[in-house]
């Protein structure tokens, strides 16, 4: 096939448009092609989104150029339904449709088009996502529940759970319908809808035909609120912070069938291009080249190393990546595939999904700059040497994958073999079992400790300390997994202490009268020596001076656990608790005095579906912000030991004898394979102790001096 219409004119901004001729059922479809400038003021057209689907089995269409030459032109079986449904059976309908307005066997025009899509999408009087066709009647009740479901929202009870609303008529009807006939269609994960939805001036859905001919539509942001895909079109407003490194990760699981339009579809999205210009789309590079151009353009423009940690070990085939170059192709990170459990986790790095680099809430590299080079290979890949310091050796590194809460009990036995027994930390994998348990079980909480108890990893380290030592494997672990309630062994308790004060009374009555009296003596005796006692040891406090009463006061059990110093200052448990949340909310701000304090309040098992519902994770109040924090941190991690002592959250394909690096220009350490006088780039790392620069300058001035790294 020959395309119909002469090439556009280089360097200016031209675009065609289609008409679609007038039509009746299944009469071919006719299409006339015109050229037109996207600037032009009395432009009037309608931008069709919809997905190319499969290529096989492609039927024709009449395509005409400018010079009423004409084609047979063969679509996808998508399209070809799509123009079908939009034509109209008397008038002519203009439209800006990518397959048809841009010769895609010019990879120079297609170019020179992706670099013009934002404005074609914007410039367009509506854009009409088309998402397939529909029975009629189970479209009608799912797009009349779309066009309930704002209006719902103002005074209906939303579980967030089904996506429905109580009360509303057709819901029983609608959500099966509307989750998984419309909110499963392939549209909702294509990369390309999410510049043609967020910058249209209006957007419409539309399902099939009715009846009568007309489509069934909705307004497009009604939908989207229904699905995680959806929900990140709203995320994805313009605004001023958002850089092209956050909306990679932001959309990074969207599908695109041509790898490089994972970078180029949002390229026209970004509002802070820092202090260099955007790559230019161009598909006569390779995928490679084009993956590696964003490292180059974020270390020029915003001066950080970041980006870097978004990648990993996994390879592809095909195009083979410098493991320092993240492959934005596959929704990965740190070279392991994304958990079914949760898709929420996300880069150290990153302060929030659409942050800028500058709002990271760590600067373990100080205020440092890159020190960069990029080395050619023979083979055509690029060698990136760094500067930076080697902090230690990873010795413990369990690259198991589990459920997050089972990696509690494991964490905690690697800590027991490093650094001995510690029943504080023990207490944790009780107490936070107990708790998201309660909430995701209805596991009896009688034996969690209390929020009172929590206070006492907050920097408050001053308990009285019994120097208690546990087994903090014992058997009321299993008896938590199962749900038992706490109660029978106390009842055992009381029935044995009863029968004993039974005998007791017994035996009172049968006594003599020299017995009763001599018995009275012995009590009389025990009295006044237990008196005597405790007026010795009221002595010995009243000695005691004023600071030593301070340090005395409270009831916490672990004190000793507690006060358990960790190398880089500190205890040991604050340590450890703040790595399972890798020092952050589940916003992303670091985690303040008192949060897990606050965290450890008595959860509500019957939370509120009022005004005051804020949500599926805030079932308890904020215990629900811990689970989601947690989660949220071990995500792609596992926990790792170093040599000399430093715990963290690395990634699951990290060994025993890789390095733990802090690189000048990265906010967050890495973690580093040697392979012979060069490296590989395992993943980013949170390690307690190593997150801010003050860390790095001390290690930097004992070791008196920076390692260049090449990372390849």
């Amino acid at each position: 096939m020959v395309y119909p219409s002469k090439p556009l004119a280089s360097g200016v901004r031209e675009i065609r448009l289609v008409t679609i001729l007038p039509g009746h059922g299944d009469e071919t479809v006719c299409c006339r092609l015109n050229t037109t400038s996207v600037d032009a003021k009395s432009l009037t057209y309608t931008a069709l989104s919809y997905v190319w689907g499969d290529v096989k089995n492609s039927p024709e269409i009449f395509l005409q150029g400018e010079d009423e030459h004409g084609e047979a032109w063969k679509v996808t079986p998508n399209l070809h339904v799509a123009l079908l449904h939009l034509r109209s059976p008397s008038q002519e309908r203009t439209f800006w449709i990518d397959a048809l307005c841009i010769n895609q066997e010019n990879l120079e025009e297609r170019a020179s088009q992706v670099r013009l899509m934002r404005d074609i999408y914007e410039s367009a009087q509506e854009v009409i996502v088309w998402l397939g066709p529909g029975d009629v009647g189970d479209v009608a009740i799912a797009v009349d529940y779309m066009r309930s479901f704002e209006e719902a929202s103002k005074w209906r009870v939303y579980n967030p759970h089904t996506n429905s609303f109580f009360g509303h008529p057709r819901t029983k009807a609608a959500v099966p319908i509307f989750r998984h006939d419309i909110m499963d269609r392939p549209w909702w994960s294509r990369i390309w809808v999410i510049q043609e939805v967020v910058v249209s001036r209006k957007t419409t859905l539309q399902i099939g035909d009715s009846d009568d001919g007309e489509p069934h539509q909705s307004p497009a942001g009604v939908a989207g609120s229904n699905r995680a895909n959806a929900a990140r079109l709203a995320d994805g407003r313009p605004q001023a912070h958002q850089t092209l490194f956050s909306l990679l990760l932001a959309f990074r699981d969207f599908d695109s069938s041509e790898p490089r339009d994972k970078v180029f579809a949002l390229l026209g999205l970004v509002r802070n291009a820092g202090l260099s210009p955007l790559p230019l789309p161009d598909y006569e590079v390779s995928v490679a080249a084009v993956y590696e151009d964003i490292v180059h353009y974020q270390l020029a423009a915003f001066g950080s190393l970041d980006i870097i940690c978004a990648g990993g070990t996994n390879k592809f085939s095909r195009d083979y990546l410098p493991s320092w170059v993240p492959d934005w192709r596959k929704y990965h990170f740190a070279g392991v595939k994304y958990h079914s459990y949760d898709r929420g986790g996300r880069p150290l790095a990153l302060h929030k999904t659409l942050a800028s680099p500058s709002a990271t809430p760590f600067r373990a590299c100080g205020y440092s700059r890159p020190s960069v080079r990029f080395i050619p290979r023979v083979e055509g890949t690029t060698v990136l040497s760094a500067t930076g310091l080697c902090v230690d050796v990873i010795e413990t590194a369990d690259a198991s994958e589990r459920y997050p809460l089972e990696m509690l009990a494991q964490f905690e036995a690697a800590l027991r073999a490093k650094f001995g027994v510690c029943a504080a930390i023990a207490r944790v994998y009780d107490d936070w079992y107990n708790r998201f348990g309660a909430i995701s079980y209805g596991v009896d909480l009688s034996n969690s400790y209390s929020a009172e108890y929590w206070k006492g990893f907050d920097w408050v380290v001053d308990g009285d300390a019994s120097n208690e030592q546990i087994d903090p494997r014992d058997s009321r672990r299993s008896e938590i997994r199962s749900g038992k309630k706490m109660t029978e062994k106390k009842e055992a308790q009381g029935k044995e202490e009863k029968k004993t004060t039974e005998e007791e009374e017994k035996q009172k009555k049968d006594e003599t009268k020299r017995q009763k009296k001599n018995r009275k003596r012995r009590e009389r005796a025990i009295r006044e020596n237990m008196q005597m006692k405790n007026e010795k040891e009221e002595g010995k406090k009243k000695g005691l001076e004023k600071e030593e009463l301070e340090k005395k006061k409270g009831d916490h059990a672990d004190n000793d656990d507690i006060q358990k110093l960790y190398v880089a200052g500190g205890s040991l448990v604050e340590a450890y608790y703040r790595t399972l949340l890798v020092d952050r909310t589940s916003s992303g701000e670091r985690v303040d005095k008192g949060y897990l304090a606050r965290a450890m309040e008595p959860p509500d098992p019957y939370p509120s579906t009022s005004k005051e519902f804020k949500g599926a994770t805030d079932l308890s109040g904020f215990s629900g912000e811990l689970i989601t924090s947690f989660q949220s941190a071990v995500q792609w991690r596992t926990l790792l030991i170093t040599r000399k002592g430093y715990i963290g959250l690395g990634p699951l394909s990290m060994l025993s004898g890789d390095e733990v690096c802090v690189l000048c220009g990265c906010s967050v350490p890495v973690v580093l394979r040697r392979q012979g006088p060069c490296h590989l780039l395992v993943g980013e790392c949170y390690v307690h102790g190593l997150m801010d620069g003050e860390a790095m300058r001390s290690i930097w001035q004992a070791d008196k001096g920076l390692t260049r790294f090449y990372i390849i």
